[in-house]
């Protein structure tokens, strides 16, 4: 069944008629480009846009998509003129050509919302390109799905820019697909990294300090199935770690000062947004601590998540969420972290906290210790409660610090009142996590 809500077939070969009477060669390649490229396009998007406007847009489009290499974006920022670029636009309007990535659209325009401009209308496909050996395209349709093998075409327009802006905004935005670029390129390397690091823990007999072992591993299976996009990772490595010794209930079993640890980045460990250099690099963020913030970094946990200080460059622009995950030798030593940033998916943040792991222990250690007759009222009340606390606060707070802040809000309930709850009894060392992490 035809989609009526997009532009017309007949709109569109009247576009194309339009279009093609510009060209000299390449008539009926360009006739079926017209044809795939406004294919999705709204007809309520298509309504207030002249056919010759239209037909000027896909011929500047089509001349970049040519002019692509294979390597580089082709990246046009321009303020339209009809008698050049064959189209007008009230707008700075930018095309973009480029290998279809993960994020590139997200990216792109959260990088033009930082630099307060705002964005009018944004048109996307994802095409499928076919060219012969001396490369030149032979054939252009639309893709049915999303992949690096396909080529991504954007269209952007943008409140008035005036000319002389233009190159340093060609020059961000070029950058911002380089960052991308390296996150895309390390993907699957810190995926394996962390399937790699889960099947090491379950070799290991672990501390169990906040999280069972068992949950431990379905948490990080749960990661592994798409609910976190990796954007970095590096390994550090504890200095003097034979000091901290941990027991089989997670107690440490030597209490030495700390304050002459050492935490080193490993070299050639980073990739993706923590690729770092080939050699070891003291960590002077932990090496500036006093030895009581040491003690409390250096505390066996196995997991850590917090967030990062740093926002995130690419997808979406929040703070990035960190996982650290500490490395023990065969007799239970602390000796180093692996350390991953990223981003929960949207559905980590929607899903109940029954349903991830790590977050349903704690849920169920805090309805045990509330000691509610089961499926009764007030049972089901906290539960509701504990399901609608950020998913950020759940994860990064204890269960002692939980349960408290839970209790009050639940006696909250129904009562005229207002509280101030915090969840973090360690505040000031919670703020140099933040530091430590961004690193």
């Amino acid at each position: 069944m035809p989609n009526s809500l997009n532009i017309a077939k007949e709109r569109i070969s009247q576009i194309s008629d339009i279009a093609t009477s510009y060209v000299q060669a390449d008539k009926s390649l360009f006739d079926h480009f017209i044809h795939s490229y406004y294919q999705p396009l709204h007809q309520e998007t298509a309504k207030d846009i002249s056919n010759a406007d239209l037909a000027g847009m896909a011929l500047h489009h089509f001349t970049l998509l040519k002019a692509y290499d294979r390597s580089h974006p082709q990246l046009a920022i321009l303020n339209p003129i009809a008698e050049e670029q064959h189209f007008h636009s009230s707008h700075t309007v930018i095309q973009i050509v480029a290998y279809d990535r993960p994020f590139l659209v997200d990216t792109l325009l959260m990088s033009l919302e930082e630099q307060g401009i705002d964005v009018h209308r944004t048109y996307h496909i994802i095409v499928n390109v076919e060219r012969d050996e001396n490369g030149a395209i032979t054939k252009v349709e639309s893709a049915q799905e999303s992949g690096t093998s396909h080529m991504s075409l954007i269209h952007c327009e943008i409140s008035y820019q005036d000319n002389d802006e233009l190159a340093a905004l060609k020059q961000m935005l070029l950058a911002k697909v380089d960052t991308l670029d390296v996150v895309v390129d390390d993907w699957q390397q810190i995926r394996a990294k962390l399937t790699d690091i889960k099947a090491e823990l379950a070799t290991k007999t672990l501390p169990e300090v906040f999280y069972s072992q068992q949950e431990i591993q379905a948490f990080l299976d749960w990661v592994l199935d798409d609910h976190f996009i990796f954007l970095g990772y590096r390994e550090y490595r504890l200095e003097d770690g034979h000091r901290i010794e941990v027991n089989s209930v997670g107690n440490i079993a030597n209490q030495d000062d700390r304050s002459d640890l050492d935490l080193f980045s490993i070299g050639n460990s980073g990739l993706g947004l923590l690729r770092g250099g080939s050699e070891d690099q003291l960590s002077k963020s932990f090496d500036e601590l006093p030895s009581n913030l040491k003690r409390l970094l250096t505390a066996p946990q196995v997991l850590v998540l917090s967030k990062s200080s740093r926002v995130s460059p690419v997808h979406r622009p929040v703070y990035m969420d960190f996982l650290g995950i500490h490395k023990f030798d065969d007799n239970g030593k602390l000796i180093g972290e692996h350390r991953f940033i990223g981003l929960f998916t949207a559905q980590a943040y929607q899903l109940s906290v029954q349903q991830i792991p790590l977050l349903r222990e704690k849920s169920n250690k805090i309805m045990a210790m509330a000691k509610l007759p089961r499926d009764g009222h007030a049972y089901h009340k906290m539960m509701h409660i504990i399901n609608t606390l950020p998913r950020d606060d759940l994860f990064q707070a204890s269960i002692e610090d939980l349960y408290p802040t839970v209790l009050g809000i639940s006696q909250l309930q129904d009562k005229k009142s207002l509280r101030l709850f915090c969840p973090y009894r360690s505040l000031p060392a919670f703020c140099f996590l933040l530091g430590l992490y961004s690193a």
